[in-house]
């Protein structure tokens, strides 16, 4: 797999029908996390991606919260970004953390806030893009490599919100030799990591961070060439790598 600029594969590998069947997928797609966003508040891609390391998601496992956490009334902020722990002792193990990340997030998602919280649920992180904010839910027993793990990935899907089209998007999906069934963002309670969206964050902590934990499963392998795509649609503000 190669990708020289981020623009629909070419018609030997992607016909007229197949894009218009993913037209339409999208279409529906587009409606479903619509109504999704009118019922959770509008997290991730217009709805909520949630990611759950190390179980499959279901409703009454990890639900979906219908906003951030609230402001808190105890909290350490860190400079421009802004990154926010909740405790002192987040903090000593959350900004190891986020010294693992090369990505010049600050530049390329100008305005976003992460935060560093207790764990609230059984969820590792969320995605907030109506307000452009990442919680990180750190547990006594993670340490600085698990939280970059976690961060990496919602990354990867602040990254895709705030920067890739719909075009960049399909080009991804044939980039990674995604099933023609693929849809981007996920729907109906369906798992973060069958899904575009999904593929997409988990190669870019893959990037960030190696293949250990690579949970994608639109494809379980990951190229130069996806790297390469991956870091042309990742880095547009900034010539830091």
């Amino acid at each position: 797999m190669t990708a020289a600029t981020p623009s629909p594969a070419s018609p030997s590998s992607w016909t007229a029908e197949d894009e218009r069947a993913l037209l339409r997928r999208q279409r529906l797609n587009e409606r479903a996390v619509q109504l999704s966003s009118l019922l959770s508040a509008g997290a991730v891609a217009l709805g909520a991606v949630l990611t759950v390391f190390g179980l499959y998601r279901s409703s009454t496992e990890a639900a979906i919260p219908a906003a951030p956490v609230e402001p808190l009334a105890f909290e350490l902020r860190d400079g421009a970004g802004v990154v926010v722990y909740e405790t002192d002792v987040i903090q000593q193990v959350a900004a190891d953390g986020l010294e693992m990340i090369r990505y010049p997030w600050r530049s390329e998602l100008q305005g976003w806030e992460i935060a560093f919280l207790a764990p609230r649920g059984r969820a590792s992180g969320y995605t907030w893009s109506d307000q452009q904010k990442i919680e990180i839910f750190v547990k006594e027993s993670d340490d600085a490599d698990r939280v970059a793990r976690v961060l990496a990935h919602e990354l990867g899907h602040a990254v895709d919100v705030t920067l890739n089209t719909g075009d960049e998007r399909r080009a991804w999906l044939a980039e990674r030799d995604a099933d023609n069934q693929t849809a981007w963002w996920p729907t109906g309670g369906g798992a973060d990591f069958e899904t575009g969206a999904g593929d997409f964050a988990e190669v870019f902590a893959s990037w960030q961070l190696g293949n250990d934990d690579f949970r994608s499963e639109v494809n379980p392998d990951v190229d130069a060439g996806d790297l390469q795509l991956l870091e042309q649609l990742a880095v547009r503000n900034s010539s830091d790598q």
